[in-house]
């Protein structure tokens, strides 16, 4: 029966050796092998992303009391946001609508 026991022991203990070197190598290889490079590029990502969100959320609140330079303002202000976030087709499309915004301010682009 003591043997069966220390049988037992022994096993749980190997098992819990083989979970910790297991996870110093997860941990090791997401700090070292670029898992928290990866995690670091994503949350960037989805903050610009969210400012950029943001930044249009603010230009129809100025399209809807704002005066003209304010709205051309804040179109250019989105424009930068989606240049920032690296979004090209975003960032295009603002830029028009910028451009139309500023030329109905008389600031012509």
């Amino acid at each position: 029966m003591e043997v069966q026991q220390q049988t037992v022991v022994k096993k749980s203990s190997a098992t819990k050796t083989i979970l910790i070197v297991i996870g110093s190598v997860f941990l090791i290889w997401f700090l070292f092998g670029g898992g928290l490079d990866q995690q670091a590029a994503t949350s960037m990502t989805n903050i610009q992303d969210k400012v950029a969100a943001d930044a249009v959320d603010q230009y129809h609140i100025a399209e809807k009391g704002g005066d003209a330079i304010q709205i051309c303002v804040q179109a250019g202000l989105v424009a930068a946001a989606y240049l920032q976030a690296k979004d090209e087709p975003h960032y295009l499309q603002w830029q028009q609508v910028k451009k139309a915004d500023c030329t109905k301010a008389g600031m012509p682009q």
